[in-house]
């Protein structure tokens, strides 16, 4: 014992703690713990699971079954009714009256209460008022006819019972969110303070505006009503509109625009525009529509691409791949969208509203397009030393000089060279492009925040402006379609008339799908 007192093992240890890892002893096999698993010295790992259950009572189980307040009181109406048959066989088996639906709504409130006022009962039952950390407290509540009224300072006041002292109901009830849901219908769907003053009148609801807003916001009618189209943040821009390089109108949008009445003998018809524009230059062509239909169309494309060469060379064979725009989606083509507007403003100006012949309204769209292609690109600035801003025509004319030749042979001046010339000028044109017009491509005008995607079985409104709001097709989500940036762009919708392919941008979101 003298030997074990003076040892240095009670002060600094054992010696093998002072040495590496690799000389410390290894432990016993028989010391092992799962060697030990049978000896009752070592305390077994019990797995402990906690569940959290609610209890409901019946008004609460039966009362997602109903969507209609006055329906559910005249069910738990009858209800009663039934019950007191057998203790008053006299009680005639007739139909509600106002009595038995007053009857049954002191009893729903009664059980709605009960549940969720457990201490405040005790409390009021046994002292007359409840305790002062209670949520109640600041109401001054009591009990009036079984129930827990407000208090209040309006004792002296000449209004209603139920005015100066109304029920009061928690927050989270299913019942008090079908009662203020039943109001607000009733009501002609009013905003959130006409619909706290009708409730005020009888019922003070804890965290009442916050149950308001629930309701409101989740009420189908109301979003059918004020809710707006679905956003999603701007995509990039595709290659087609940011390489430059290619010649004019190796990438083309096209669209029509019109009418526009001419004359022809004593009569008057309808002529169209189609509009081609190259995505990368911004430069525009227009040719002349008889109609509106396939075969009109098809001979302005011929007409086209005999003048400005082949659109791209996807297809070697015709000369023209097609990539359509979902329909009502403008958007889709801000491109030409906006040269339109243009031309139909240079086309204004230069009829005055007249009527022309088919003569002169090529005429005037051959001017309009030489309007639009004399355009500024770039900003225009106040010093005089500075470059001509960029336009489209000094691409497709070579006319006009971008910028002084600093570097040129004078020999690529004579007139065997002009080839060289025509290059030089198609050079500088796509440098100041990248330099003076690609930036200005850079921002995102609207839609810069990242929103909510459109899912599978999602319940929209499909957006047309030809309709009155009252009237937008209801559907359903079927698909949706990815942009080249991962986002949703546009989605399959079953509306009741079919499957249509509409942009995100022409759906209004009503309910979120559950998955």
């Amino acid at each position: 014992m003298e030997q074990l007192v003076k040892s240095s093992f009670w002060s600094s240890g054992p010696d093998f703690l002072k040495k590496d890892e690799q000389h410390w002893p290894t432990l016993p096999a028989d010391v092992r713990r799962a060697d030990l698993k049978d000896d009752p010295e070592v305390k077994r790992d019990l797995p402990v699971m906690e569940i959290a259950t609610t209890e409901q009572t019946f008004i609460d189980m039966i009362v997602s079954r109903f969507s209609s307040w006055m329906k559910f009181l005249r069910v738990i109406g009858y209800a009663l009714k039934f019950c007191r048959l057998k203790t008053r066989p006299e009680e005639t088996k007739t139909k509600l009256i106002v009595r038995d639906l007053r009857s049954a709504e002191l009893a729903v409130w009664k059980s709605v209460q009960a549940a969720s006022f457990e201490k405040e009962f005790k409390s009021l039952n046994k002292t007359g008022r409840v305790i002062k950390s209670s949520k109640l407290a600041r109401l001054r509540p009591f009990l009036g006819d079984g129930l827990i009224r407000v208090g209040g300072r309006l004792t002296s006041s000449t209004i209603s019972c139920e005015k100066k002292h109304p029920i009061v109901l928690p927050t989270r009830s299913p019942v008090v969110k079908l009662l203020v849901r039943w109001t607000h219908e009733v009501h002609g769907h009013c905003g959130q303070t006409h619909l706290m003053a009708l409730l005020r009148k009888k019922f003070w609801i804890i965290r009442g505006n916050a149950v308001v807003r629930s309701v409101i916001r989740n009420c189908v009618t109301c979003k059918k009503l004020s809710c707006r189209p679905v956003t999603q943040i701007m995509s990039d821009l595709p290659d087609d509109r940011i390489t430059p390089g290619d010649p004019p109108f190796s990438y083309t949008g096209a669209d029509c625009f019109g009418p526009f009445l001419t004359k022809q003998g004593r009569s008057k018809v309808k002529r169209w525009g189609a509009i081609f524009t190259c995505l990368t230059s911004r430069a525009v062509h227009i040719e002349l529509l008889d109609t509106m239909d396939q075969d009109s169309f098809i001979n302005a494309v011929r007409r086209f691409v005999a003048r400005r060469g082949p659109i791209t060379d996807a297809l070697q064979t015709k000369g023209i791949d097609w990539s359509f725009n979902p329909p009502h989606a403008s958007h889709f083509g801000g491109a030409w969208e906006r040269l339109i507007r243009s031309i139909r403003r240079a086309l204004n100006a230069a009829c005055i509203g007249q009527v022309t012949t088919d003569d002169v309204l090529s005429t005037l769209f051959c001017e309009a397009e030489a309007l639009i292609n004399s355009r500024p690109l770039t900003k225009v600035t106040d010093d005089p030393d500075s470059p001509a801003a960029l336009t489209p025509n000094m691409l497709l004319t070579l006319k006009g000089s971008p910028e002084p030749f600093t570097k040129t042979d004078p020999k690529d001046m004579y007139t065997k060279r002009r080839w060289r010339q025509a290059q030089l000028l198609s050079d500088q044109f796509w440098k100041r492009w990248t330099r003076e017009y690609l930036p200005l491509l850079q921002d995102r005008q609207k839609w810069t925040t990242t929103r909510r995607e459109v899912q599978v079985n999602d319940i929209v409104l499909c957006l047309d402006e030809r309709l009155p709001r009252g009237t937008w097709p209801l559907g359903r989500v079927l698909r949706v379609i990815l942009g080249s940036d991962g986002h949703v762009r546009r989605a399959e919708v079953k509306a009741q008339n079919g499957v249509y392919l509409r942009s995100v941008q022409k759906l209004c979101l009503l309910l979120e799908s559950e998955e």
